[in-house]
């Protein structure tokens, strides 16, 4: 498979990446480097957890979604809140998630719908690294309806795979429910193969949940690990 580099903008990410240590990067430097790879993303703003909140950020209306900042498993830990209103509700939410424990802060995005898709990736020693998609949300622990191949991919590849997903029709579309636009999350996978093809220090990466529609594919919850400098 040709490798298209410029899928990405590798210059961007490795300036960000050559000074960060080993570890899980923060969420914004997270979000900045998928948005690199042409990847819509819900870009979040960070917000204190006692810094009591007064107006809903910039740019942004309701609905809004809420989520603490330091926890791995948001959705077991109750670490979301999604669907907020009005100004009352986020200064309860932000309360309520400030007190959860390991929230390191808090993030506000724009509420967005869609099918919770996945994309993620890791690297083995000695192979090219391993890029995983399918089913999103909670449905990846119960359905586990994931593909993985090694990169780099071709769209093709990965649209022969997607078509093997259990959950194939759904993401087409059954019964009157609306499909995905398939062509550019089999896309977005080319471009996350890329990345961490081209970025030898992404050692594990999920986006997940992905939220795709008809006509969209943003990315709003993203986890990125850096193997160390």
């Amino acid at each position: 498979v040709h490798f298209e580099e410029d899928l990405i903008e590798k210059g961007e990410i490795d300036k960000l990446v050559a000074g960060e240590p080993e570890g899980f990067l923060n969420a914004r430097d997270s979000f900045y480097i998928i948005s690199h790879t042409g990847i819509q993303v819900a870009h979040p703003v960070l917000v204190s957890r006692d810094e009591r909140i007064t107006s809903l950020p910039t740019g942004m209306k309701y609905p809004v979604v809420m989520k603490a900042t330091g926890i791995l498993h948001k959705t077991e830990k109750n670490a979301v809140a999604l669907d907020l209103r009005s100004l009352q509700e986020l200064q309860e939410a932000q309360l309520r998630l400030a007190e959860i424990e390991g929230c390191t802060g808090l993030l506000i995005q724009q509420m967005t719908e869609g099918t919770e898709v996945y994309i993620g990736a890791k690297r083995i020693d000695g192979y090219h690294p391993l890029v995983l998609f399918g089913a999103g949300g909670i449905f990846i622990e119960v359905l586990q309806d994931i593909k993985s191949i090694l990169s780099p991919v071709d769209s093709d590849q990965v649209m022969k795979l997607l078509r093997g997903l259990k959950s194939y029709r759904i993401l087409k579309g059954i019964r009157g429910q609306q499909g995905i636009d398939l062509e550019a999350f089999a896309q977005a996978v080319v471009r996350v193969a890329a990345l961490v093809h081209a970025v030898p220090r992404i050692r594990e990466l999920d986006i997940n949940p992905l939220m795709a529609g008809p006509d969209s594919l943003t990315a709003v919850d993203v986890r990125i690990r850096l193997s160390p400098p």
